[in-house]
């Protein structure tokens, strides 16, 4: 039994492993694309340790005056507030 929670964990940490390294690789080349349209961004990942709340934080500024801020549904690319049909 011991043996086998030794694999898993050997196992969960190569997997943790390549999804840093494939994000690192996916932040490079967003932020690249953005740069290309004269704006930023950036791709993190959040909650690595815990595979129930795992993500991945995807960050924008559409003016270069601007920071980065998190893309959800309240940001447009304008940096416009939207509401909710729920708010409406």
């Amino acid at each position: 039994m011991e043996d086998s929670n030794s694999n898993i964990g050997q196992k969960e940490q190569q997997f943790k492993e390549s999804l840093k390294r494939l994000v690192k690789r996916l932040d490079n080349n967003f932020g690249s694309f953005m740069k290309n349209i004269k704006c930023n961004g950036a791709v993190e990942l959040i909650n690595p340790d815990n595979f129930s709340t795992i993500g991945l934080n995807i960050k924008v500024s559409f003016r270069t005056e601007m920071e980065t801020q998190s893309l959800n549904g309240q940001v447009q690319s304008g940096g416009v507030g939207v509401k909710s049909a729920n708010e409406m």
